[in-house]
This record gives structure tokens, C-alpha cells and sequence, in this order.
């Protein structure tokens, strides 16, 4: 039984978002439940929730992507890539392999399932289905239920937990409820100067984002997180509610996109290897980025970067510094987790993204990603759904790209622009 393919899709870039099909079901049943028992796991709800039931939960997940895949996947290659992914993960539970291989495999199914799927909706439900859970934990540590005392680095900074594992989880967390609800409930004709009234997210929701941005950096003290949800609601106030072409199509802007990724991704790895703790300016170096330069440079130094990646042993407990080892980088932790042909593998679906999104004048998609490229230079988002699940696009880029080449060899560019702003 085909539900709906690929190919006979409604629309050309994102699927009708005024229905909802089986397939659609499937898949947004999947992504609720994987939003839940990841900020469960994060938080400190696992006081009364034992892991094995999120584990349990984790693999139903699956197998709804799974079915959702061999129920209305055309592509017979499509359908083998899922059975394959879903039989290594198996062999590496059997193994006892590295929670981060497995992981990895799970979101190759949850990107597959994703493939007929509008990315608005996505985003939408990712949204609201992140946003209650996000207000769940809050309400915990208020409440008591799950209340820590805060930590404490020195008589002028405490760090609020608020109800999450660790301090930087709440604002990483809202970063993604603010890329999702901007991208989601932003009309493409926002866009668009002839418009006379804007069709964007209202003036009053991105000043009160703001507000909450500035709360949480208040109690938690999270200065990246601060500045990254900042960029974004200035770059879309820009280029959305002004309507200032910040990311226009030229050659400049598609160089941009191209080279970003890969360019810092290098510039980290770079600096990492280059540490020496001997000579002053590494020091201050490291110590401006807090010590990320230095784990990352002990992390090359023990594990090296390796084709096929390895298993990393992290320890973040940080009552004993000395043992303290973490990587916060997401280009290192790609690197050195999950190795070079991934990391490429990676950095080239942000970078089909970052092009489609230029091509078609999608402009808070290049605001989401450009925010992911720079944030990533020192904490992880690049393979974090629950805080940016903005590679889950790959598919509406690919039709985007795919329509452009086409229309490029027939000679009809024209047709492409005026259908893009439909």
C-alpha cells in the first residue's frame, strides 16, 4: 500500500500542509515520543522514570519511522537502506557498541521517514511538542518536584538547572523552540516587499522570546546560547519583518554557504591540534574558549581522528576537574565520534540546505543554519534533533535543487522563481 510518494507529491518543495495522511501520522507520533524521551532523558525527571522505559520507548520510536517507511516508501532502495539501518542497529545492541553509534542510526531512520513529509509541519510539531515538554520540566524544578540546588563556580556565578541534567540544557533547548516556531509559522510571502501587511511572526512573540532569552541567560549564565538566539531574532527581524535581502542568491552568498561549514570545521580542528600548553597564547586561547581548545586537544591526542570514527569515553561529572573530559565542539565531536566520512557526509547535507534555501529565498532556513554553523564551532547541534532538527530539510532541498537543475537545462529559470514564491 502507497500512501503518497515522493514523486506525486501535491507541491514540489513541501507537501500540502492542510491534511494529514497516514504516512504524516506515523511520523509525527514518532517525533513526539522521540521529543519526549530525549528531554526526559535530559532532565531530571529520570529520578522517577527508569532509563530501560525510555530505551523501550527510543526503539517503538523506530519502528514507527520503520513502518511509516515500508508502508509508503515507493523506492524499493529507500525500503532496503531502512531494513539495513534498522539490522545494525540490532547487531550493535547485540555488540554493546557505542550509544552514539546507534544513535546515529536512528536518526538515519528518522531522516527516511521524514522524506515525503512537509519540513513545515515537522518543524510545527517538533515545535509545540518541544515547547510542552520544555514547560513540563520548568514547571518540575519550580514546583520542587525535580528542584537541584544551583551550581557553583565562585561567589558571583550560579547556574540554575532547571529541572535539566546540566544548566546549558533549558537555553540550548529553547534555541530550538525558537528556530522551529519562526521557521515553522513564517509564510514564504513574508518575504516578499509588495506585501502591505507582513505575514511573519508578530513583533510582540519575538520580544517576548527575547525576554525569555534574557531569563534564561540570567539563571543559568549561559553566555553562547545568549548571543546565538539573539543573532537569530535580530537576522529575522531583518530580513523577515524589514524585509532586507540578507541572504540574496548571488555568488558571493552560495560561496558563503558552500565553504562555511567545511571552513570551520577546519579552523577547530586546527586550532585543537595546534595547542600547546607551554606557550601563553594557547593559554588564553583556551581559557577564552573554557577549556574547549584543550579537550579537544586531549581528545585528538587519545583517540586521534580516524575514517569510520570510535567509541569516545567522556566523563562530565565536574566535581573533579582533573578527570573532567568532555567534547563540546560539534566539529570535533563529528570528527572524532563518528569520523571523517561522516563529518563530510554531514557538513554536506548543511551545506544542499544552506543552497536550496538561498536558491529559493528561504530566508529563515539560512538564518537557522548560518545560527547552527557558528554555534557548533563550540557546542553540538549538528546531529541534536531536539535542539535543531533543521538537517531533517534535506529532502525539501533536494526538491528544490532537483527542480532548479531541471528548469535550468530546459531553459525555463523564470518558471522556477515565480513557482518558488507560490
Amino acid at each position: 500500500m502507497i500512501i503518497r510518494t515522493f514523486s506525486n507529491s501535491t507541491l514540489d518543495y513541501d507537501p500540502d500542509l492542510g491534511h494529514t495522511t497516514l504516512e504524516e501520522l506515523l511520523v509525527f507520533t514518532g517525533l513526539v515520543l522521540w521529543t519526549l524521551q530525549g528531554n526526559i532523558s535530559d532532565s531530571l525527571y529520570t529520578v522517577y522514570i527508569e532509563g530501560l522505559m525510555l530505551s523501550c520507548v527510543r526503539y517503538f520510536v523506530m519502528l514507527l519511522f520503520l513502518t511509516a517507511i515500508m508502508l509508503t516508501e515507493k523506492s524499493y532502495r529507500i525500503r532496503l537502506l531502512a531494513l539495513l539501518a534498522a539490522g545494525g542497529i540490532f547487531l550493535l545492541e547485540l555488540e554493546h557498541m557505542a550509544a552514539d553509534g546507534i544513535n546515529l542510526l536512528q536518526l538515519f531512520l528518522m531522516v527516511l521517514a521524514c522524506r515525503n513529509v512537509s519540513f513545515r509541519k515537522v518543524c510545527r510539531v517538533m515545535f509545540w511538542s518541544g515547547l510542552a515538554c520544555f514547560l513540563l520540566i520548568i514547571a518540575g524544578s519550580w514546583s520542587g518536584l525535580i528542584y537541584r540546588e544551583p551550581m557553583s563556580f565562585d561567589s558571583d556565578r550560579m547556574r540554575e538547572y532547571l529541572g535539566y541534567i546540566y544548566p546549558t540544557f533549558g537555553p540550548i533547548r529553547f534555541f530550538g523552540l525558537t528556530a522551529c516556531g519562526l521557521y515553522g509559522y513564517t509564510d514564504p510571502s513574508a518575504y516578499e516587499r509588495d506585501q502591505t501587511r507582513s505575514r511573519g511572526v508578530p513583533w510582540p512573540v519575538l520580544i517576548i522570546a527575547c525576554a525569555v532569552n534574557l531569563v534564561l541567560y540570567e539563571l543559568t549564565d549561559t553566555n553562547l546560547i545568549l548571543f546565538i538566539v539573539l543573532a537569530f531574532l535580530i537576522l529575522y527581524a531583518l530580513c523577515v519583518k524589514c524585509r532586507l535581502d540578507l541572504f540574496h542568491d548571488c555568488f558571493p552568498i552560495r560561496l558563503m554557504a558552500a565553504v562555511i561549514m567545511p571552513a570551520l570545521c577546519a579552523f577547530v580542528w586546527y586550532i585543537s591540534d595546534r595547542y600547546n600548553a607551554n606557550i601563553p597564547m594557547w593559554v588564553r586561547i583556551d581559557e577564552f574558549s573554557h577549556s574547549r581548545v584543550r579537550l579537544n586537544h586531549q581528545g585528538i591526542v587519545k583517540y586521534g581522528v580516524h575514517l569510520l570514527g570510535q567509541q569516545v569515553v567522556v566523563n562530565s561529572d565536574q566535581t573533579d576537574m582533573d578527570k573532567y573530559f568532555y567534547i563540546d565542539s560539534g566539529y570535533m565531536k563529528a570528527l572524532l565520534s563518528y569520523g571523517i566520512i561522516f563529518t563530510v557526509l554531514l557538513l554536506l547535507v548543511y551545506m544542499l540546505i544552506f543552497r536550496a534555501a538561498i536558491r529559493i529565498g528561504d530566508r529563515v532556513l539560512c538564518i537557522w543554519i548560518f545560527c547552527v554553523a557558528l554555534y557548533s564551532v563550540f557546542n553540538n547541534l549538528l546531529t541534536s534533533p531536539l535542539s535543531n532538527c533543521s538537517f531533517l530539510g534535506v529532502w525539501y532541498a533536494a526538491r528544490i535543487l532537483r527542480d532548479y537543475s531541471r528548469k535550468k537545462r530546459e531553459g525555463t529559470l523564470e518558471a522556477f522563481y515565480e513557482q518558488s514564491q507560490c
